[in-house]
């Protein structure tokens, strides 16, 4: 997969979590926020293995930390496997 096909796919996800809470507003009742909590642990530790191939790759935490916005020791400590083990 490219990595244009990796941004849209990231942009397609963000379109249907929004047009899901738009649904929710007007349909949505506790199964369905249930539902959605539960993208919210898989999208986690999805982020958890990706911060892990960003490390194989060399980059700092600083530069993990930076690309969303936080600090290289706030990443670590978010997603770093081997101290949460």
């Amino acid at each position: 997969m490219s990595r244009r096909d990796l941004v849209g796919s990231a942009q397609m996800l963000r379109r249907l979590v929004r047009a899901y809470a738009r649904r929710f507003e007007s349909e949505g009742d506790e199964p369905e926020f249930a539902s959605l909590f539960g993208l919210h642990a898989e999208i986690e530790a999805a982020l958890v293995v990706m911060a892990d191939v960003l490390r194989s790759r060399d980059q700092s935490w600083a530069v993990i930390g930076k690309s969303v916005g936080m600090t290289g020791e706030g990443a670590r400590k978010r997603w770093n496997r081997k101290e949460s083990a």
